[in-house]
């Protein structure tokens, strides 16, 4: 089967046919769906999506993610990704960046890397959301920024900058830690939708 993704307004519909049992080359018949294969073939040429993982090894951060932490992610090892992060002069978005997604999901809905189960309530979805260690890492660099902030703030206390001024500093101090944190929200919150 093609690699593809059912579009988000079409979710409803997609478990009310997967909890009927239905094979999914129906859902895929019936179901408004994203195939990657024509996507990938309409990108930018100029900007490609990396689709192979050797690639995107050598970076660091994506060396130990797919190596070390892949597999089994773990409160201490994420810990290991958040000190390669705040090390490293640049954000590569790769391979791994996608293995990250997909592994973060696994955890908040089927509890993938402990006890799997596929019928969980919405509770149980919820505790294993704030129970991933990817969302303990979030949790580790919104801190790190609420000191960022603090500190920038307080050295353009006594001037007279304007506080749009002093937002878009902070805007464009961002480290590579801090945009995982931005991608690892922005995947909290679209995971938290649709529970």
């Amino acid at each position: 089967m093609k690699p593809i993704m059912f579009r988000p307004k079409f979710f409803k519909k997609y478990t009310t046919l997967a909890k009927n049992n239905i094979p999914s080359t129906v859902l895929v018949e019936e179901i408004p769906h994203v195939d990657f294969t024509d996507e990938l073939k309409n990108m930018c040429i100029s900007h490609p999506i990396e689709t192979c993982p050797n690639k995107s090894l050598l970076y660091r951060p994506a060396n130990v993610y797919c190596t070390d932490i892949y597999y089994a992610p773990t409160r201490e090892n994420m810990n290991l990704l958040y000190e390669l992060l705040l090390r490293t002069d640049n954000f590569e978005i790769g391979y791994w960046l996608g293995k990250f997604s997909i592994s973060y999901w696994a955890s908040c809905q089927y509890n993938w890397y402990s006890k799997l189960t596929f019928d969980l309530t919405t509770e149980e979805k919820k505790r294993y959301i704030s129970d991933a260690p990817e969302t303990h890492l979030l949790a580790k660099i919104k801190h790190d920024e609420q000191i960022l902030l603090t500190e920038i703030n307080e050295c353009f206390e006594s001037t007279n900058i304007i506080s749009p001024l002093i937002n878009i500093i902070i805007e464009y101090n961002c480290s590579p830690l801090h945009l995982m944190g931005k991608l690892i929200a922005k995947l909290k919150s679209d995971i938290e939708k649709y529970i």
